[in-house]
């Protein structure tokens, strides 16, 4: 399960250090990867990552999904491939870039739209796949851990709702004294 945090932060870690040494280190916000809402919700990640490089930049070019879980939970929205980094779309050598999740503002790594007819309990989790390339155009990739849990929705009814309800009541009880009288 996604949610053992230490053991996978170790095991994200071994993996951009072992075979070879990744030119950017990439973590998630939150960190357990853990993202929860409603039915209908939209949840996201922000990032924090470091250019280890020293001479090249990195542009990132987009996160995807990958081993899913519930594939049909929701759906993914790519936040930072479009940003690309902080100064021209790149993130200079030797430096760092970090953005909390922010819907509005489109900043962040991605977000989960819950489908709306989600059950509460019902999840989702795989890796977030982030692409980036080098300066000198050899692409390469980073997987982070995630999780998408569906909580169940707030008790309390819409307002709209009971005005409807009285004015179908009303309209009822007006029909019925029509036919009555």
């Amino acid at each position: 399960m996604i949610t053992k945090n230490g053991f996978f932060r170790s095991i994200l870690l071994f993996t951009l250090v072992a075979g070879h040494l990744a030119a950017a280190t990439i973590t998630i916000d939150p960190v357990s990867g853990i993202a929860a809402g409603s039915p209908g919700d939209t949840v996201g990640w922000g990032f924090s990552t470091y250019n280890t490089d020293l001479l090249q930049s990195i542009s990132f070019s987009q996160s995807v999904l990958v081993n899913e879980t519930n594939p049909l939970l929701g759906f993914y929205v790519d936040l930072i491939g479009p940003q690309g980094g902080p100064d021209n779309f790149s993130l200079d050598p030797n430096s760092t870039w970090s953005e909390g999740f922010d819907l509005v503002n489109q900043f962040g790594l991605g977000y989960f739209v819950i489908d709306p007819s989600a059950i509460a309990g019902s999840s989702d989790s795989g890796s977030i796949r982030v692409f980036f390339n080098l300066a000198d155009g050899t692409p390469d990739s980073i997987d982070l851990p995630f999780m998408v849990q569906v909580q169940a929705p707030a008790g309390a009814p819409e307002p709209g709702s009971w005005c409807m309800l009285l004015l179908g009541l009303a309209l009822l009880t007006g029909r019925r004294r029509r036919r009555a009288a």
